[in-house]
Formats: C-alpha cells, sequence, structure tokens
C-alpha cells in the first residue's frame, strides 16, 4: 500500500511519461525525458525496454538473446575504458516513443548495445543455451533423417515386388518406428508376420506416421526412378540405361512407372495437408512510432494558428479528426471495429466508410477554436454539421497540407 502511494504521489508531481513533438526544443525536451525516466522506472524497465528497442529495429537475434542473458539495461563505470557508463534502455525507451538523443550520445548508446553484447555472449549461461540449442536442431534433423531412411528402405522392398511382377505387400506398420520391435511382439494386423496383407499405400503411410517434412524427401528420391523410366519408355535413354531396364519387359516397366507415380502423388498430397494444419505465424506487432514512420503531414500551421498532434495517438483510436489547410476540408474518421484505426503508409486505414465523413469548411475557426479549448467529439460534431456544405466520403489519404487535429 505505500509503495502504491508512493508511485501516485510521484506521478502526481513528474506527470505522464514525456510526449515528444517537433515544435518543441529538443535539448530541453531531452534532460526533461531523462529526470522523468530517472525518477519514473526501475533496472526491470530498462532491461525490457532495450529488448525492445532490439526487436523492433531488427537485431541480430544472436545478439538480442545476449543482451537478454545479462539482464539489464546499462552500461556501467568502467565497462568502457574510462568513460562513464550511459543508461541504454532509458535511451532506446527514448527513440521508441519518436524522441530525440544528441549525436554523441547516440554513438555512445550504439557502441553500448555492442558492449553490452559482448558481456553477454561471454557468460557461461550464453554458451551453454546457444550449445543445448544447436544440439536440439542437429538431434531432430537426424532423427527425420533416419525415420526417412527408414521408410525408404521399406518401401524399396514393395518396389522390387512391383518390378518382378508381384503384387505389391506393405512392411508392417503398426509398431512405431522410434521403438524397436521386440522378437516376442504379436501385432494383431499382420499376425506377427511384421507385413499387412493388404496392398494399400495410403493405411501404409498413415500408420507409418508420415508428416509432410518426411513425404517430400521420400517423394524426391522416387522422382529420380521416375525420370529414368520416362526416358526408357519415350525411346530417350542411353545405351547404358537400356540396358539396365532390358531384363525387364514392357509391361513390368509400365507396371513400375503407375507404381512410382501413384507413391510420388500421395507423398506430394500428405506434405501439402501438412501445410494446410499447420498453425500460420503470428505476425509481431509493430510499435505505433513504426506505424506511422512513412505517414506525411503537417506539424503546424501559422495562418490558422493550429498544431497536429503526435501521429503515433491514431493506432488504435476510435476516432481521428483532420483539417487539410489547402483546401479547407475537415475530416472526421470513425473506428470500423474496437482495434480501432490505423495508418498504412500515407493512408489512414480501418475508418467505416459510412460512418466518416468529410466536407468543406467556410469557417474552419469554429472546429478549430472547439479543438483548441479541449472540446469533446460531440461538441467537434456539432460545429461540423452546422456548417451546410455538401457531405462526402473520405479517401483516408494524408498528405503535407493536413494537420492532426485530435483523436477521441
Amino acid at each position: 500500500m505505500k509503495t502504491t502511494t508512493s508511485k501516485t504521489a510521484e506521478r502526481q508531481h513528474y506527470g505522464d511519461e514525456p510526449v515528444w513533438g517537433e515544435d518543441k526544443d529538443r535539448d530541453l525536451m531531452y534532460c526533461r525525458a531523462l529526470n522523468w525516466y530517472h525518477h519514473m522506472s526501475e533496472d526491470a524497465d530498462h532491461a525490457k525496454w532495450l529488448l525492445e528497442y532490439m526487436r523492433e529495429n531488427n537485431f541480430d537475434k544472436e545478439d538480442i538473446r545476449a543482451v537478454a542473458v545479462t539482464k539489464r539495461g546499462a552500461i556501467h563505470w568502467g565497462e568502457f575504458g574510462d568513460e562513464l557508463g550511459i543508461n541504454l534502455g532509458v535511451h532506446a525507451r527514448i527513440l521508441s516513443v519518436g524522441g530525440w538523443i544528441p549525436p554523441k550520445t547516440q554513438d555512445k548508446f550504439n557502441r553500448g548495445i555492442d558492449r553490452l553484447v559482448e558481456i553477454g555472449k561471454a557468460k557461461k549461461e550464453f554458451r551453454e543455451e546457444k550449445k543445448e540449442k544447436e544440439h536440439h536442431l542437429v538431434g531432430v534433423q537426424e532423427r527425420i533423417s533416419a525415420q526417412v531412411r527408414d521408410m525408404i528402405g521399406e518401401l524399396e522392398m514393395v518396389e522390387d515386388m512391383v518390378t518382378q511382377g508381384e503384387a505389391p505387400v506393405y512392411p508392417c506398420a503398426c509398431v512405431s518406428a522410434d521403438a524397436p520391435v521386440r522378437e516376442d511382439a504379436c501385432c494383431p494386423n499382420c499376425g506377427g508376420t511384421k507385413t499387412v496383407e493388404v496392398s494399400s499405400l495410403d493405411e501404409w503411410l498413415t500408420r507409418r506416421g508420415c508428416k509432410g517434412v518426411h513425404a517430400s524427401r521420400i517423394a524426391e528420391w522416387f522422382r529420380r526412378r521416375l525420370v529414368e523410366i520416362d526416358a526408357v519408355l519415350g525411346g530417350k535413354a542411353d545405351e547404358q540405361l537400356r540396358e539396365g531396364y532390358s531384363v525387364f519387359n514392357k509391361k513390368r516397366i509400365k507396371a513400375h512407372r503407375e507404381w512410382l507415380n501413384d507413391l510420388i502423388s500421395k507423398c506430394e498430397h500428405t506434405k501439402a495437408v501438412s501445410k494446410k494444419l499447420r498453425a500460420p505465424r503470428r505476425k509481431r506487432k509493430k510499435a505505433p512510432v513504426d506505424i506511422v514512420k512513412n505517414l506525411k503531414f503537417k506539424p503546424s500551421d501559422g495562418e490558422f494558428k493550429v498544431k497536429s498532434i503526435l501521429p503515433s495517438k491514431i493506432v488504435g483510436a476510435e476516432k481521428l479528426v483532420t483539417f487539410n489547410t489547402k483546401t479547407r476540408v475537415v475530416t472526421i474518421f470513425e473506428a470500423e471495429s474496437r482495434e480501432g484505426l490505423s495508418v498504412k503508409g500515407t493512408t489512414i486505414i480501418g475508418f467505416n466508410e459510412k460512418k466518416s465523413v468529410c466536407k468543406v469548411m467556410r469557417k474552419p475557426q469554429e472546429i478549430i477554436g472547439v479543438v483548441s479549448k479541449n472540446g469533446g467529439i460531440r461538441a467537434i460534431k456539432n460545429a461540423f454539421n452546422a456548417s451546410k456544405t455538401v457531405e462526402k466520403a473520405p479517401t483516408g489519404r494524408i498528405n503535407e497540407d493536413t494537420i492532426l487535429l485530435g483523436v477521441y
């Protein structure tokens, strides 16, 4: 209870997190931001902000993991030689919310990240984690390769039956390939003979646990045989290949080709089904400052004495009011869903085309006055509806003449 009360008191004194704007004194804002973060954040926040900044700016995954191992967000005195340390997490946060840091500090910030990466990679936990990860990856690939080799070996036995003119009999797939078959094992499906007296390739693939990763390699292996057979039957085989297939009559070669086509087709189907069943990769959520970084708008206008809000506030807002100083068009965007509005390039997206409206204002100062007095969206709509000009549906495009009046 005491901690909560203390934090509340500090927030009342220091205010909310600093909001940056192009019209503000950068040096003064930078000093205020450092002071705010010094009193209102902790070491855990600094470590978290630094990792978020590195992910947002596409740092190497190994470097991000090395910094995460340190569980730090700062470089201490002595780790830069004779230089003082630097709070990397605080500066990362300033940059992430669209702020500015001095060029010399930016250089030290970049060197600080490199130094923290070195510290992390030297730690025992990082080396052990990397070793374990590499071992795991190698183990998975080796296990898959072994499973594919076993499946191909069993299918080649069936292939020999086909080339000899016999009906295909598939090996027993009742026992998992990963588990050794006991000598005293008795399979109810094969009666202990370890063969299934059913010439069903589909059943064998299913019971054998053939997944997409197996099926693609099996199809690739047997496709080479198919190329040879097509060359023989098409009269395009060289002398050595013709001699190799001369021991088989044409009927057997065609039966062999039919079996290979069936196998490859079913393997491709298995691969396609596995791909559809795979869960789609979840997209990483971008920070609002990154979403609006390409948005072109007018920061301020001297004629109408009005300034734009921070564009990052648009992301997730239910309503947005804009004013084009050149055409005098005021637009009210209303979000289509609870996710709110967003930005794509230089266009507002996620707005309801029926509820969102725009019109030319003969007296735009009326709406600007409402906004400057922190009037609500209802007061803005009243001033908007008071104008008798024709309403239109907005396109969503924002340009260099557009003031971002406010979000609601």
